[in-house]
């Protein structure tokens, strides 16, 4: 499974922005690693897993990656993207909603583009 979390870390752009923004800016304006994205991506592939073998499911994740670009994918994973799936925006500061319900809305969101193969 180290193959599925490295696609992640590619897709996420993690690899290639390491030092470019601040720890406090990322934890507030990015929501790639925090648990509910975690915990959704997961649930993602147990559900992709389903229907694909696992090799199938990283080549998803390593082309979704490879069709953006590096401001496509931050772009995606911006907490006010995610507004009433997993983000609540509706304060100054947009606050992650960790229950259950938001991760596996945030995981049908994660399969649909993988499917898809587009951001």
């Amino acid at each position: 499974m180290q193959a599925v979390w490295q696609s992640w870390i590619h897709l996420t752009g993690a690899d290639e922005r390491q030092h470019a923004v601040t720890p406090g800016e990322y934890r507030q304006n990015h929501i790639q690693f925090s648990a509910v994205m975690l915990n959704a991506f997961g649930y993602a592939v147990q559900q992709l897993l389903e229907q694909h073998e696992p090799d199938s499911v990283i080549d998803m994740i390593n082309m979704l990656a490879a069709s953006a670009d590096l401001q496509a994918r931050e772009a995606y994973f911006v907490a006010a993207r995610w507004e009433g799936i997993c983000v609540n925006t509706s304060k100054a500061r947009p606050t992650l909603m960790a229950n259950t319900a938001a991760q596996k809305l945030a995981a049908s969101e994660l399969v649909k583009v993988l499917q898809r193969g587009t951001l």
